[in-house]
Formats: C-alpha cells, sequence, structure tokens
C-alpha cells in the first residue's frame, strides 16, 4: 500500500496519515513506558515486516517521527528508510508519566494518583512528575499546526498512545477526557483528507494489533 495511491490530493487538499508505532517490550509487559526509550519487540518487528510484505512500503511526501526509538524504527520499517531520512519532532513525543515510567503495579499503587474511567480502562490525571493530559493536548494542537503548515501535501507521522488519542480527539472536536475513550491499538493507520485546513474525512486503513489491549 502507497499512500499517493489513496486519492487524487487537489490543490487545496492535504492527507495526514498518523501511525502508532509498532508494538514494543513494554506493551508486551504492560508496563507503562511513557518517555522511556524502549525498543520495538520481536513481535513488534516481525508485525511491521509483516504489513509491508503483504501490502508494500508506504511512501509520503514527508515522514515525522516521535524522537523514542519505537517509533523511529516503527518508520523506518514502515517506509523503508533510512532513519536519518525521517524528521524527528519531540512535539508528537508520547506523554511524560513521570515516576509511573517502568514501574511495577505494587510500585504504582503505592503513588498518590487519580484517574479517570473511561471505556473500563483507568487513566491517571496526576502521575508524579509528569505531564499533564492538557498538556499533551497543547502539544498536538502545536504539532497540527506544523503538519498544517508544512508545504509538504501527502504527511505521515509515527507517534504514541496517547498522544495520538488527543491528536485524533482534537480533530473530532473532543474533550481531553473523552478523547481517552478512543481506542488505537499499535501500528493502527488512520488517514486524514484537509481541505483548506479543516478535516473533511478520516479513514482507518489497519486497525493494527488488536491482541495487545490497553490496560
Amino acid at each position: 500500500m502507497r499512500l499517493r495511491h489513496l486519492s487524487h490530493v487537489m490543490e487545496n487538499q492535504k492527507i495526514i496519515t498518523a501511525i502508532r508505532h509498532a508494538p514494543s517490550s513494554h506493551n508486551a509487559k504492560k508496563i507503562i513506558a511513557g518517555r522511556k526509550d524502549v525498543p520495538l519487540s520481536d513481535d513488534g518487528r516481525s508485525f511491521a515486516r509483516e504489513f509491508i510484505q503483504e501490502r508494500g512500503a508506504m511512501s509520503a511526501d514527508k515522514i515525522y517521527s516521535s524522537p523514542l526509538q519505537r517509533s523511529v524504527e516503527t518508520a523506518s520499517i514502515l517506509f523503508d528508510i533510512p532513519i536519518d531520512k525521517l524528521n524527528l519532532e519531540p512535539l508528537c513525543i508520547e506523554r511524560s508519566y513521570g515516576e509511573m515510567e517502568g514501574a511495577s503495579c505494587i510500585e504504582i499503587e503505592s503513588m498518590d494518583i487519580t484517574y479517570k474511567h473511561v471505556g473500563g480502562i483507568a487513566h491517571s490525571l496526576n502521575p508524579p512528575g509528569g505531564e499533564t493530559l492538557e498538556k499533551v493536548k497543547e502539544r498536538a494542537n502545536q504539532f497540527l499546526s506544523l503538519l498544517l503548515k508544512d508545504p509538504a501535501k501527502e504527511i505521515a507521522f509515527v507517534s504514541h498512545q496517547t498522544f495520538l488519542k488527543q491528536f485524533f480527539g482534537l480533530l473530532q472536536g473532543l474533550s481531553v477526557h473523552d478523547s481517552l475513550g478512543i481506542e488505537i491499538y499499535p501500528m493502527s493507520v488512520n488517514c486524514f483528507t484537509f481541505i483548506n485546513s479543516k478535516v473533511v474525512e478520516q479513514t482507518k486503513i489497519f486497525e493494527g494489533a488488536v491482541y495487545i489491549k490497553s490496560w
């Protein structure tokens, strides 16, 4: 599958494809990674390679990635390009979970954390030393502005679950908390079509690794 084959891009049109990174070593262990720079798991690499073996390498006029290696490696595999050809952008890095990153369930239970329950999942609102959801949404808004100002007509980027929830919620007009209910599986691929900087269509290209559930 190549992004340029999805549609004919008109003069006032822009296509932005958002991809969550493939399964990582922490996904498999159900450990919050956040800003910890963990790699893809062997399963994650195989999952990404099987995708392009079946559909062909993806392409776009410009490719952005979170600087974390699980996103960088996913982008390199899916688009079949060297890492140094990617545009690494800190704005689309994962949420900082502070002291929760890499901690065990027992350690997290001892922390003074307030949760918001959405879709059967408990989302931390105040991770100690971490980033608020409002700050994540603010970054998502800044990143969207960057993409819309970019002269490239077809742009793709690889990022992370919590950031993508707020990015998608921003495009759908959802609140910070309602955005948490959006399910985005590892290596989910979603294509947004903009006309005059307004979203007119969202297409799910690939559901992703549905066997890895949020917790």
